[in-house]
């Protein structure tokens, strides 16, 4: 997929986590979001440090105006995997930012951790 701008800063934000700058990372992130992604974000670089990102361009899909991305950092004993909602403030002429930022380190998918559906795979 060619979305002007966003391999870009999907690039820069690869190799500011990969470089371990926590502080520097949250300027990629919108300040809605930023509470959740201080939580989540501390938790992944404690994990660290990672040698190497790697931005999944099979795992980029569109969900109305924002783009969904998997990135994998490699380099701890604990590979992480992070999924990443972007999005452009503002809409259609901004700047391209992290909308949310979820851990699926470990799990199976997305939403493994709901309980409704671990529920129902304990019971099949």
């Amino acid at each position: 997929m060619d979305v002007p701008g966003l391999d870009q800063r999907i690039a820069a934000y690869a190799a500011t986590v990969a470089a371990g700058d926590e502080q520097k990372s949250e300027s990629f992130v919108s300040s809605a979001a930023l509470p959740e992604y201080r939580g989540a974000i501390a938790a992944v670089m404690a994990r660290g440090p990672f040698r190497k990102a790697e931005p999944k361009k099979l795992a980029l899909a569109r969900m109305g105006s924002h783009y969904i991305l998997k990135l994998r950092l490699f380099g701890s004993d604990q590979p992480a995997t992070l999924q990443i909602r972007w999005r452009q403030e503002p809409p259609k002429t901004g700047e391209w930012m992290i909308a949310s930022l979820e851990d699926l380190s470990g799990k199976r998918s997305p939403w493994s951790d709901i309980q409704h559906y671990s529920m129902e795979r304990r019971d099949a």
